[in-house]
């Protein structure tokens, strides 16, 4: 039958992290006092120097003040880029819509210039040149 795993209060942990912190006996000799293995001791005081910066408020909190103001600021400019994305969307379908409306307003009534009317205008310019030059006998 396996045998389960040995659980450590956690007041036994800060006890022991202390003592070794204190320095007056070895790793060895606390290992032996308390029946532990002298890894566990060494990795005990290792999570106690981590937690330490955490009692006490300072620039490990500015940090996260700066993450979270950064990532408040992102969510902004995201929110931002999406109200331009909608509008930009919005006036795109505005002037595809306004195409179609004036292609098929030009389809339905025929060209602007047709031939007849091409051919006059063609007529009067030639008229006017000729006589501008002095050709006044110009018959269309």
């Amino acid at each position: 039958m396996a045998q389960s795993r040995k659980k450590y209060s956690s007041d036994l942990k800060a006890k022991v992290a202390l003592e070794v912190l204190k320095g007056e006996h070895t790793i060895a000799e606390l290992a032996a006092r308390f029946q532990l293995h002298p890894v566990q001791i060494s990795q005990g005081k290792k999570m106690l120097l981590d937690g330490v910066p955490s009692l006490f408020p300072g620039q490990h909190v500015t940090e996260q003040n700066k993450d979270a103001a950064l990532v408040d600021t992102l969510y902004r400019q995201i929110g931002q880029l999406t109200y331009v994305e909608t509008l930009l969307r919005f006036s795109a379908q505005v002037r595809l819509a306004a195409r179609a409306r004036l292609q098929s307003q030009l389809q339905a009534s025929g060209p602007p210039w047709g031939l007849k009317h091409c051919t006059q205008n063609l007529q009067q310019v030639l008229q006017q040149r000729h006589t501008r030059f002095g050709l006044a006998d110009y018959q269309a």
